[in-house]
């Protein structure tokens, strides 16, 4: 059984604000700045690593509680259903297409990010770095 976490408040709002700018960005005519459009697989590295922020972002909703396989299969599924949302609401926009590789990195990002977070633990020291803030005592 897979139990949802009970989410911070900062963090899901940091992810709720990823999810919004997706979902903006998704909607508008061009995608990319000019000149970055220009190269090659721009997007599907653009892709991968947004969703694999997601993920990453889902996996780390509760501090407090450990990584489980459980909820790394919820992170992941969570970005993947997100991604193919957000392609299915570009095949409804006439200025943008829904795309199976777009899908694919999605949920390949999510999964690469949800195994490093899990598995490697430099990764996870970096993302649980505290950030001292002065006059705040531990």
């Amino acid at each position: 059984m897979i139990c949802l976490p009970v989410p911070h408040p900062g963090r899901l709002f940091a992810l709720v604000l990823l999810a919004a700018l997706l979902f903006t960005a998704s909607g508008t005519q061009v995608a990319a700045p000019a000149g970055v459009s220009r190269l090659p697989g721009w997007d599907k590295v653009a892709h991968f690593l947004l969703y694999g922020l997601f993920a990453t972002m889902c996996l780390r909703l509760n501090p407090k509680a450990p990584p489980t396989l459980g909820r790394a299969l919820f992170a992941i599924l969570a970005a993947s259903a997100f991604g193919l949302a957000d392609e299915f609401r570009q095949y409804l926009n006439p200025h943008r297409f829904f795309e199976w590789d777009d899908a694919i990195a999605n949920t390949l990002g999510a999964i690469l990010a949800t195994i490093l977070y899990l598995y490697w633990k430099p990764y996870r020291a970096v993302l649980e770095w505290k950030i001292p803030f002065p006059g705040k005592s531990k």
